[in-house]
């Protein structure tokens, strides 16, 4: 399988405005959406065009194939926003006593 990346143009960037305003509006999410940002990018992503901590795009298609059955779906912003809650209560769960 190749490593494809993501691609960002200024045709697809537009997506994601709305999930990055939710966030910044919500502090509560900072904390955790950058972990989970840190997670998912590529290995070694400051070395790599466009230079963004993105996720493969290998990755990327995968999860939206088997989450949605469309691998080119994007997200909104109320799924973004739920998925970094959910990643903050698994977070504080899975903390040790």
């Amino acid at each position: 399988m190749r490593n494809v990346r993501l691609s960002v143009s200024p045709r697809t960037t537009w997506h994601y405005f709305p999930s990055l305003f939710f966030i910044l509006i919500s502090p509560s999410l900072w904390i955790i959406a950058v972990v989970q940002v840190l997670a998912l990018a590529e290995r070694h992503w400051w070395g790599k065009w466009p230079f963004l901590p993105i996720p493969p795009g290998y990755y990327w298609r995968f999860r939206m194939l088997c989450m949605y059955n469309d691998p080119q779906r994007h997200l909104s912003a109320s799924e973004v926003a739920g998925y970094l809650a959910w990643c903050k209560v698994m977070q504080n769960y899975l903390k040790p006593t």
